[in-house]
């Protein structure tokens, strides 16, 4: 039967100790598991095999790379995986091979110009005499290279690679339903801890109060929220060291539901993977932890409405750029995206302090609409243990900002398109208004110097060509402000004053 659910005031949960009753449980291992690294619509288009990119998973330093040969194909009926994960440290000095050099066939070092086939294996040492290849192309000189698997668009990496037994890719995890792979993937790293983005996840009734006047298929509104009248394990879902599934009802008035029959499915694969459904809507969202206080969250929505698309005729050049630059702006810009996801920072944010310096985590849970909250937090206590406790230190009182380019641009194709277009536009708007000056200059110059030269023609000359160095130095500061909101931190703009819509 359904578990009923128990109400209560309060609840201890100190980190470091383990209550009596679980004890005994079996207790999840972080590392042996898979983790998505990216979508691999994101992978194909960010030219791995040109530049590697830095990425972190479980505090570990990880380089994901493409050697320029590889391409995706079948051997034997099974898919070969062109990209690589290693460590990313050289074992030679410590440096990052994320800011090394690809070669065809291997990354290399920018210290020493070490180079690492994808497997982690020394190959090349350029200031090495031949005496001693044998002894140092040895694996005490190799780099750590991680299990991959590619399944439901994801880019898959495995943290435990000296495991004898990898585990098969759970299926679930990665498709829930027929159009689970038609949907697009986002990536975005939030300075939330693991813990806090799952738990509000599981906790769908915060959303009328804290996202009041939102649109999210309906407009949230504490006027219109609801008691849930059921929140409950279900039948199919027990709790235990996979996960769980929940089902409820809905926490505010809906015009397409007036009895509130519908019901809501919410499940924990874990230990990172939660999935929705519900009749408006199906989502699927990764909670990647990615070092003290700070949680990369790969995300899908399907929802049943279709998007228009672009005219046909429209050439498929400019329509990749008009996509992307869509694509760039409602992410990067979109006042109402920004808000809603700043909502739930600040709020997750004070949790993660509060909660760490108390070493309570756990929570009040008097009403059927905790009851998510209270058994994700059951299962972590149980099964889970956070991977990470962010430290008692004065430093994490503090709101910990992160600029755009780290949260998404860094990883997202159709955002570096668009701010490798914007800077490309604002070196050509920069030489034009230069050029543009220098031949006002030189034109007014030369009238002052040959005063026969002082005509009508001239000064129209001269003129127009200084409009047209201010027109196009009003482009470059357009364009140097759209680079600002995507490098420079909210925190910073607001502090020192450098874009308008935040020194308000």
């Amino acid at each position: 039967a359904p578990e009923e659910v128990e109400s209560t005031t309060s609840a201890t949960y100190v980190p470091d100790q383990q209550h009596e009753s679980d004890q005994n449980d079996e207790k999840f291992n972080w590392k042996r598991n898979w983790y998505p690294v990216l979508p691999l619509s994101y992978a194909e288009g960010l030219n791995l095999d040109e530049s590697p990119l830095a990425i972190t998973i479980l505090d570990e330093d990880l380089v994901l790379w493409k050697s320029k040969s590889a391409s995706s194909s079948k051997d034997n009926g099974e898919t070969s995986i062109p990209y690589s994960i290693l460590h990313d440290t050289c074992p030679h000095r410590r440096a990052k091979l994320s800011t090394g050099k690809i070669y065809n066939e291997t990354l290399a070092c920018r210290y020493h110009g070490w180079e690492f086939d994808k497997e982690g294996t020394i190959q090349k040492l350029p200031m090495m005499d031949s005496e001693n290849k044998e002894e140092v192309f040895s694996k005490a000189f190799c780099v750590k290279s991680y299990p991959l698997a590619m399944e439901g668009g994801l880019l898959w990496v495995y943290m435990d690679p000296e495991d004898a037994s990898i585990p098969e890719l759970t299926r679930g995890i990665y498709e829930v339903g027929e159009d689970a792979n038609k949907a697009a993937w986002s990536v975005r790293n939030n300075p939330i801890s693991w813990q806090s983005m799952i738990e509000n996840a599981f906790d769908p009734s915060h959303a009328p109060f804290i996202h009041e006047g939102a649109s999210f298929g309906t407009t949230f509104s504490p006027e219109t929220s609801i008691p849930m009248t059921k929140y409950q394990i279900s039948e199919k879902g027990e709790l235990s060291k996979d996960g769980f599934a929940l089902e409820h009802t809905s926490y505010q008035l809906e015009p397409n539901d007036p009895n509130n029959k519908d019901v809501t499915t919410r499940r924990l694969i874990a230990p990172i993977t939660f999935l929705s459904e519900s009749k408006k809507f199906n989502s699927t969202l990764h909670f990647v932890p990615v070092r003290d206080g700070e949680t990369r969250v790969i995300g899908q929505f399907r929802t049943a409405t279709s998007f228009p698309q672009l005219p046909k005729i429209i050439p498929m050049k400019m329509k990749q750029i008009l996509l992307d630059s869509l694509h760039f702006f409602m992410f990067t810009f979109s006042n109402s995206a920004i808000q809603f996801s700043k909502q739930d920072q600040d709020i997750m944010q004070a949790q993660d302090w509060r909660k760490t310096k108390s070493k309570r985590w756990e929570d009040m849970y008097p009403t059927k609409s905790d009851f998510g909250v209270r058994t994700m937090q059951q299962w972590t206590r149980k099964f889970g243990r956070p991977p990470f406790i962010m430290p008692d230190t004065a430093q994490n009182r503090e709101r910990r900002e992160m600029s755009m380019w780290d949260i998404h641009c860094k990883y997202c194709p159709e955002c570096l398109r668009t701010i490798k277009r914007i800077s490309k536009v604002s070196r050509m708007a920069t030489f034009i208004s230069n050029a543009s000056f220098a031949i006002s200059s030189m034109t007014l110059l030369s009238s002052i110097v040959i005063p026969k030269l002082v005509l009508s023609s001239n000064l129209t000359k001269i003129v127009t060509t200084l409009f047209l160095s201010a027109s196009f130095r009003h482009i470059v500061h357009i364009c140097n402000r759209l680079l600002e909101k995507v490098f420079i931190t909210q925190e910073n703009v607001v502090k020192y004053k450098m874009l308008d819509v935040y020194a308000k």
